[in-house]
């Protein structure tokens, strides 16, 4: 202050002809004026100085300087222009006047600005850095490298440039040398939050998400109401499916930045993680409210809806992401899968074309078409679509399980069986999988395949049974194989409906009743919590468990439960008709078996003869 007070002395002791002398020292007031904070005062004292001596360039510059510092761009402006026009070849206005433009989005005057500057002082790194910046943001990012490496080859302990010579490789997808860039940035200044924030960029691209947590962690440390690095923090801890953590960090970046839709976004993705579609779909209601032509959280929407079983609105969300951005290929295979959620596969393939068409390795698209054709009875082209998934990615056990189930359904059983062990080779504890082996293994041995997946193997009584007797006599071992695999997926799932409803046949064909009766009612049991779709196959192999067992009253009841279930249950009119054959009440029997034969059963008819025989016999 003193010292602006002797220069207000020395100003009013000069004679008007000094004019130029005065303007010289209303320049320096305003310096002082802008070190001790007072900017306005600064301004007057540089538009004083500017009045005195209109030529007086260093008025005018350090006016631009003043008003860039208040963002005041525009003003700014014009004042590096009457700079300009008065010094043309005054190389800090030219650098002043391309950072203005920068910071009004204007990226390529700020070029020709900066270029400007670098032709009157070849040497500037800070300048050659910051057109780096403005070449980053118009994404002309091979151009923007060489600006920051020129930066660094001019002065090699510049951490700025470091640093964004990391966030251009980074987006080239050079990650290995972006975070090489990023490690001598902090290396120069171990405090640098952005390098660090960088740093922990490059390693997530790398999926090295531990290291990119601690890097996050780093710059949270040095800076921590930096929203960017809480938001960066959350993915990591996303990819690392800790879900409620990173929950944590979403909401800090919110809490610092209510309007950052990144996080926005990342907190809906890690609620979709977590099962809350509903929260999940909040999260992008409100990324789209802040960032309307965000197509990710369009798409994420989409995701939430379809988790809810709302395909119609999923499809309307799938749509707005496309229009966003037409190769989008994610929204394109999501709108392909909520389309067969709605059973228009045909509509659904023209989407997983598109996909294959904008991203031909993407094995998810492929495997999606598979799914589609299948639906649509196109088999042959169905497994040539799940071929290609597996060649793209030899490990994708969907495609692998969905291959087996195309082979199951156009009875090529040995085929299914070995996609199925591919499976569990792949992925040990699918039980599905191991469920499916073993239903493969006694397939041959049942009257009645159930589709895989669904429903159990149906046992059938083994006394008239060519089928059966058969499989006796030559597939016992085939029974015990199966009561292995079978086991494989009940330790995986001790209560897997279908693996112990599907367990009761090889314990019934080799005589194990108890054990095949308890199997039967743990699976009732289990079934009833899991809503399982398949309780009346249960009951009627519990039936023919008890009537091996000579419980014919229970054994009844078993096959009435099934037929509550499912009156057109041909097998659970048999196992009726035999009990009550067997307490010789041959009339109601009579009507059972006719009642199986309506539904075309193979052995109605014999039964219906032995009726006729013990009849005659007993006449």
């Amino acid at each position: 202050m003193a010292k602006i007070l002797e220069i207000k002395d020395t100003i009013r002791q000069l004679d008007q002809s000094e004019y130029e002398q005065e303007s010289k020292l209303l320049v320096e007031q305003g310096r002082l004026f802008r070190n001790e904070g007072e900017h306005l005062k600064a301004i007057d004292c540089l538009d004083r100085a500017s009045e005195k001596y209109s030529r007086n360039y260093l008025a005018l510059s350090n006016k631009g300087l003043l008003l860039e510092e208040l963002g005041r761009y525009e003003e700014a402006l014009v004042e590096y222009g009457h700079v300009l026009e008065i010094k043309p070849d005054y190389y800090r206005a030219w650098k002043s006047k391309g950072n203005v433009l920068t910071a009004l989005n204007r990226y390529e005057e700020s070029i020709k600005s900066y270029d400007n500057a670098l032709a009157i002082k070849t040497d500037d790194y800070k300048t050659f850095n910051n057109r780096g910046n403005a070449l980053k943001n118009l994404k002309r990012y091979e151009e923007a490298l060489n600006s920051f490496c020129r930066a660094i080859e001019i002065n090699p302990d510049y951490d700025k440039a470091w640093s964004n010579r990391g966030n251009v490789l980074d987006h080239l997808k050079r990650y290995e040398e972006a975070l090489e860039s990023f490690d001598s940035a902090v290396e120069i200044n171990p405090d640098y939050q952005y390098a660090w924030n960088g740093r922990g960029q490059a390693l997530s691209h790398l999926k090295r998400y531990e290291e990119a947590l601690e890097s996050y962690s780093r710059a949270i440390e040095i800076s921590p109401d930096y929203h960017y690095m809480w938001s960066g923090r959350g993915q990591a801890l996303s990819h690392l499916r800790r879900y409620e953590e990173a929950l944590e960090s979403y909401g800090r970046a919110i809490e610092i930045e209510p309007d950052y839709h990144y996080a926005w976004n990342g907190r809906g993705n890690a609620l979709g993680s977590l099962g809350r579609y509903e929260e999940a779909l909040e999260s992008y209601d409100r990324v789209i409210e802040v960032k309307p032509d965000y197509h990710y959280a369009w798409n994420g929407r989409g995701q939430a809806l379809r988790d809810l079983k709302r395909y119609e609105e999923a499809l309307e969300s799938f749509d707005r992401a496309i229009e966003i951005k037409p190769d989008y290929h994610y929204a394109w295979n999501d709108r392909g899968n909520a389309l067969g959620s709605l059973g228009r596969y045909e509509e659904a393939l023209k989407s997983y074309d598109r996909t294959i068409e904008i991203e031909p390795d993407y094995h998810y698209a492929w495997s999606g078409r598979g799914q589609a054709l299948s639906h649509l009875k196109r088999y042959e082209e169905a497994l040539e679509s799940f071929d290609r998934a597996i060649e793209i990615k030899p490990d994708y056990h969907y495609a692998w399980s969905s291959k087996g189930a195309i082979f199951y359904e156009t009875s090529r059983l040995t085929e299914s069986f070995n996609c199925f062990s591919k499976v569990t080779t792949i992925k040990e504890n699918n039980k599905e999988a191991w469920n499916n082996q073993g239903y493969l293994l006694l397939a041959q041995c049942s009257y009645g395949l159930s589709p895989t997946f669904e429903k159990p193997l149906v046992i059938r009584q083994r006394q008239y049974s060519e089928i059966v007797d058969d499989c006796l006599s030559a597939d016992l071992q085939q029974c015990r194989k199966a009561f292995i695999v079978l086991d494989k997926a009940l330790e995986i799932s001790p209560k897997f409906t279908l693996a112990l409803a599907n367990k009761v046949f090889p314990l019934y064909y080799l005589e194990q009743y108890q054990d095949a009766l308890k199997a039967c009612d743990l699976a009732l049991e289990t079934s009833f919590k899991d809503k399982f779709e398949g309780n009346e196959i249960i009951h009627i192999n519990k039936g023919y468990v008890l009537l091996a067992l000579r419980e014919h009253s229970e054994a009844l009841k078993s096959f009435k439960n099934a037929l509550e279930i499912d009156p057109e249950q041909a097998e659970a009119w048999i196992g009726h008709g035999t009990v009550l054959y067997e307490l010789d009440r041959y009339s109601e029997a009579s009507n059972s078996f006719n009642r199986a034969l309506s539904l075309d059963h193979p052995l109605a008819r014999i039964k219906l003869d032995l009726i006729q025989e013990s009849l005659s016999q007993s006449a």
